[in-house]
């Protein structure tokens, strides 16, 4: 029957031409309509389709009316079915078509929207008359929007943002993704000044009503807090007017509101931060800069831009701050090239090492001064640039110059006083040895009883001779001297004198006495042991005389032992030399305890090492 149907609606082959008014008027109205029509026999069959039907199934008519749809769900079959009955008047659905070339994959497919009506006149009786329109397009934008609503829905999902519409008296008609409330309805129907405490809801509302009364759309930061929960944010605020399509009024507005809370936190630290740093870098004493490199075209630094300079600075360069920012450095202190460094600063810059240098300045013109400037740098770089801080050390510089000045003659003077020392001792040992030789001259000369006492003076001259010696050896002891080498001394001039069958031997501590104190001992000692190697070994082959002190409870104790054939104590105390050995150690606080016999003799003594030492000065 398909093929009995043609595409203007004509009747089936073999049937009669004549037709119903009403049918002929359903033809009349229908021919040429822009939607498809086709009229259905209660049986199922379709006895009518317009051309706009046929143009839309894109070939032959089929047979049936369910012929007509693909895949029709039961529900809307259900539904047309009843229609077909009367049960339901009217029925409407939306349903995808079956065309002629279905499952080629030639057409996409098509949906349309069917609305079907029952007949009923007084010679057509259960006819059902469907009206298709074509909502493919429809459909397919409305495709088109969900999934790019899912698309917007899925990049907000964890994004900060929320965007909603609202009219033009302020209420919420739509919200998505919000930030400070629990879903949607808490929101839609309400203003701001409904949920906002009421500084927050006058500046939204405030930038609402200007992006509305001005026509264009408006940004700005703002911060909200609900009043409810007292929850809140700052939020960078984008306000754009809704206008209708067809009137252009506005009817509302549409805002996106970002959550920068975290940001506008930070900006504020780092805006204390700033004020932080300005304040320590103001009230520094030592002058700071802050400076950027100036490049050619082929990246060689030219020069470098002042960015930043303290009070110290200023003060410092002789210049206000207004003076030097934006100027190059080099420009306004043409030294920095002369000095070398400005050379310093771009190896800083292009290597990254710190600089710490002296640098000397000859004073800018700003000052009029000539004279040379000294100042310890420090530099630290600091992106396509440098920080540096100075500080004026001229005075300081000077004071090093004149001190290393003082030194220096201090050292020549030094010097000076050693090579007189050095002149001084040979002179004073020169006249030493001239005093003994003529003494020794003397002697020989003189009767014998004359004689023995001119070698006693020549040996006692000798002992102080070997102190000054030991003084000689080091003259940066002036004031004491070790009295185990002044002994030494003395012991080696003493065996140069003694018989070669007596041996001299010395043990002694390591202690600094005065000098005046060591000759006294020294002549003790000389006393001693002169008269022991001159007289206890007579009628002997062999003698030894041993010297030998040591330091004890703040005594030094001294003792010169030989074991040659003693003498009488008795008949030796009115000899000069008893006498002299008595005053001597007297001076120093001591007395010569004697013992003698025929297997040898002892003279010991106690001398108060405080009494020998520097502290005798310091008490004194």
């Amino acid at each position: 029957m398909a093929n009995d149907v043609g595409p203007s609606g004509d009747a089936p082959r073999g049937t009669s031409a004549e037709e119903p008014d009403d049918v002929l008027a359903l033809r009349a109205c229908f021919e040429h309509a822009p939607v498809g029509v086709a009229r259905i026999h209660p049986d199922g069959t379709i006895a009518y389709v317009n051309e706009a039907l046929v143009r839309l199934l894109g070939g032959p008519v089929p047979e049936r009316v369910e012929a007509l749809f693909a895949d029709l769900p039961p529900h809307d079959a259900a539904r047309l079915a009843a229609a077909f009955t009367g049960e339901t008047p009217s029925v409407a659905f939306e349903a995808r078509v079956a065309t002629s070339d279905e499952g080629a994959g030639a057409r996409p497919e098509i949906w349309v929207l069917v609305s079907a009506a029952r007949i009923e006149t007084e010679r057509v009786s259960g006819h059902l008359v469907l009206v298709f329109q074509d909502v493919t397009e429809r459909r397919r934008v409305a495709r088109l929007l969900a999934r790019s609503e899912e698309r917007f829905r899925i990049a907000l999902a964890n994004a900060p943002t929320t965007v909603f519409e609202q009219d033009c008296d302020l209420v919420y008609v739509w919200i998505y993704n919000p930030l400070l409330v629990d879903g949607t309805h808490v929101v839609v129907g309400r203003t701001d000044a409904d949920m906002m405490d009421t500084a927050s809801a006058e500046r939204v509302t405030a930038l609402k009503r200007r992006a509305m009364h001005e026509g264009r759309a408006v940004r700005d930061v703002v911060e909200v807090r609900m009043a409810d929960s007292g929850e809140g944010g700052v939020y960078d605020l984008f306000v754009e007017p809704i206008r209708d399509p067809a009137s252009r009024e506005i009817t509302g507005v549409a805002c996106a509101a970002t959550d920068v809370t975290a940001a506008w936190q930070r900006e504020a630290e780092l805006a204390a931060e700033k004020d932080r740093f300005r304040t320590s870098v103001e009230a520094m004493l030592d002058p700071l800069g802050v400076y950027t490199a100036i490049r050619d075209a082929d990246g060689r630094i030219l020069d470098f831009r002042v960015d930043y300079v303290n009070d110290a600075a200023c003060i410092a360069n002789a210049m206000p701050r207004e003076a030097q920012i934006g100027r190059g450095l080099c420009e306004i202190l043409p030294a920095h090239r002369t000095t070398g460094l400005f050379d310093e600063y771009v190896r800083l810059v292009e290597t990254g090492e710190p600089l710490h240098k002296e640098s000397l300045f000859y004073s800018d013109d700003y000052s009029g001064r000539k004279l040379i400037r000294a100042f310890d740098v420090r530099a630290a770089k600091l992106r396509d640039g440098f920080v540096a801080t100075w500080r004026d050390v001229t005075d300081a510089k000077r004071l090093a110059v004149e001190l290393a000045d003082a030194v220096a003659e201090r050292d020549r003077l030094l010097e000076r006083q050693e090579t007189l020392l050095r002149e001084l001792d040979h002179r004073v040992k020169n006249n030493f040895q001239l005093l003994g030789n003529l003494l020794s001259l003397q002697a020989s000369a003189a009767p014998e009883v004359v004689r023995e006492h001119l070698a006693d003076a020549r040996q006692r001259l000798m002992t102080i001779a070997a102190v000054h010696d030991v003084l000689r050896v080091d003259p940066d002891r002036m004031e004491t001297v070790a009295l185990d080498a002044a002994l030494t001394e003395l012991c080696g001039a003493l065996r140069s004198g003694a018989a070669p069958h007596v041996s001299l031997t010395l043990e002694a501590p390591d202690v600094e006495v005065l000098v005046t104190h060591a000759v006294t001992i020294c002549m003790v000692v000389n006393e001693v042991a002169t008269n022991a190697l001159k007289y206890a070994f007579d009628g002997r082959d062999r003698g030894r005389v041993h010297i030998e002190a040591s330091v004890g409870d703040d005594v030094l104790r001294l003792a010169i032992v030989d074991d040659g054939i003693g003498y009488d104590i008795a008949t030796a105390r009115s000899g000069l030399g008893t006498r002299l050995l008595g005053r001597l150690a007297s001076s120093l606080g001591a007395a010569p305890e004697v013992v003698s016999d025929e297997k040898g003799t002892r003279i010991a003594f106690a001398f108060p090492l405080h009494r020998l030492t520097k502290a005798e000065l310091a008490s004194g």
